[in-house]
């Protein structure tokens, strides 16, 4: 009987101040009242137990005091914050606010949603719908930290609910699982890339020490992780010029390109180097550079250009032959043609100048490429080159229904050009302007003075090339 007075006793006071903590649950919504009212109810558990085996009533409070060491362990453990039912944080544990890297006043009032980085589809759906059902929600959480970088968790949202059943906000516990997620992923990345025919090497963007290499890389050197762990990109290849390699990576570095190559040829033929800066889950960066043979690429590439070469030299000779013959018909040179086939022929004439235009243009490229492109440079008064220029594209301007209007420098500028290739660039600028511009448009060309030359421009009034081809247009056949 005395036994169970005690039970009694000792029950109505741990409730008394569950729900005592409870209440001040409700009205402060803070993290300590969640910790006091989980400490109550545990205490009515022990009590009953330290009754139940009629051990003494002091032994309690030995049992709240490791309760209390429990829920210092957890606290030191687990990054902790909750959240009201207008799903605003009210509170935060010191190991949350370190991980993510914001004050306690940065975090508190804002949506939890706010610091979740790639939410996964229909995860909040999920998470609501739990809470709705007095149930805990679990599963992996990406958070982003101040400083961008990422934090992986294992998260357990617990719904909250007050005396009357009403929900009043959440509260998480997560545990940090960066180290894991990101070293499985990498394992995956590492795994993929030693499939790789091509030879790829990771290192430090400042110290250039190498981080990792793929067995193709390894082979190539005939080194093991441990050798290339005491590597850098200086050791590659004898009299690796460093000076070169700075100056090929430094616009990785200040953002202003994602990716550099370059061409080496090495004992075992052309290679391309292509370099790019990655940022990794941890935030930290690296350069990541791939070695790729070239020579069966250079090879076709070769034979395609020698392809269009021959193709090119094999129709001069027609095409020549056919503008000849045309010419003399449209000249009347050898008999007198009817109205009707004069107007053909004409049309016939002036598309093979057009033939023979794109076969010489073919063959410049081809001049080009190799390396064989000549030039004959004097001084010439630019102003009269593009006046010329735009009187020789009459035809097309008037056919296309474009005027033109000419801004001259204001005085005689000499520059150093070869007149015929240079016609030849203005001729196919201002035609292209012609055939683009709507009927009635307006061309202007101007000629003006720079700091170290003259800039010819010229602009028309039409649509324009499309962002996405604006790359190309030095392309050949572009």
């Amino acid at each position: 009987m005395i036994m169970l007075q005690k039970v009694a006793v000792l029950t109505l006071a741990a409730l008394s101040l569950s729900f005592a903590s409870a209440e001040f649950l409700t009205r402060q919504q803070s993290l300590q009242g969640y910790v006091v009212s989980a400490f109550m109810l545990a205490l009515v558990f022990y009590s009953f137990q330290v009754l139940r085996q009629g051990s003494p009533a002091q032994k309690a409070l030995v049992r709240a005091h490791e309760l209390e060491q429990v829920k210092q362990a957890l606290d030191t453990h687990c990054l902790i914050s909750v959240v009201d039912g207008q799903r605003q944080i009210v509170d935060a544990n010191d190991r949350l606010l370190e991980a993510i890297g914001y004050s306690k006043d940065e975090v508190l009032g804002r949506d939890p949603v706010e610091f979740e980085a790639d939410p996964q589809p229909g995860q909040a759906e999920q998470i609501h719908s739990s809470m709705m059902r007095h149930e805990p929600w679990a599963g992996e959480m990406k958070l982003r930290r101040k400083d961008g970088t990422f934090l992986w968790t294992q998260t357990t949202i617990y719904p909250r609910y007050d005396r009357m059943g009403h929900f009043i906000g959440s509260i998480s516990v997560r545990t940090d699982i960066t180290e894991s997620k990101v070293a499985v992923a990498e394992r995956e990345a590492l795994s993929i890339l030693n499939k790789l025919r091509d030879s790829v090497y990771i290192f430090d963007p400042h110290t250039y020490e190498f981080t990792y290499l793929n067995d193709p890389a390894m082979r190539r050197h005939g080194w093991t992780p441990e050798d290339y762990a005491t590597k850098t990109v200086g050791d590659t290849t004898p009299g690796f010029d460093i000076s070169r390699f700075r100056k090929l990576v430094q616009p990785l570095l200040d953002g202003t390109v994602s990716e550099a190559t370059t061409r080496v040829d090495l004992s075992d033929g052309p290679h391309e180097v292509s370099v790019q800066l990655i940022t990794a889950e941890r935030g930290s960066k690296s350069f990541v550079a791939v070695l790729r043979d070239i020579s069966d690429r250079l090879e076709v590439e070769e034979i395609k250009d020698q392809f269009i070469s021959t193709v090119s030299h094999e129709l001069r000779s027609p095409i020549t032959s056919i503008k000849g013959a045309l010419g003399l018909l449209t000249s009347q040179a050898v008999f007198e043609l009817p109205a009707n086939a004069t107007r053909l022929v004409d049309i016939a004439h002036r598309n093979s100048d057009r033939l023979a235009s794109l076969v010489n243009d073919i063959l410049d490229l081809e001049k080009i490429s190799a390396g064989r492109m000549e030039f004959d440079f004097v001084d010439e008064d630019l102003n009269q080159i593009v006046a010329e220029a735009i009187e020789m594209n009459s035809g097309v301007l008037v056919a296309n229904d474009v005027a033109v209007t000419f801004e001259p420098a204001p005085m005689r500028c000499l520059a150093r050009v070869d007149e015929s290739r240079l016609q030849q660039a203005l001729t196919n600028l201002i035609s292209n302007a012609a055939k683009f511009s709507r009927p009635g448009g307006k061309i202007t060309v101007s000629v003006t003075a720079t700091q170290h030359g003259y800039s010819v421009d010229i602009a028309d009034q039409g649509a324009g090339i499309p962002e996405a081809d604006i790359k190309k247009i030095f392309d050949r056949f572009h």
